[in-house]
């Protein structure tokens, strides 16, 4: 679930972005950390 942060926080925006640019964006989990992905559209749109 993605945090709406408020206008007066400094962070917290970074996978607003992504959702917002990307056809479609997850998250893989690692016994090391996360992974996020995204996959972006071309100029045409695909």
């Amino acid at each position: 679930m993605l945090r709406c942060p408020d206008e007066e926080e400094t962070k917290g925006r970074g996978l607003l972005l992504v959702s917002a640019l990307a056809v479609d964006w997850g998250t893989d989990v690692h016994t090391s950390g996360k992974t996020v992905w995204a996959d972006l559209a071309d100029e045409a749109g695909t």
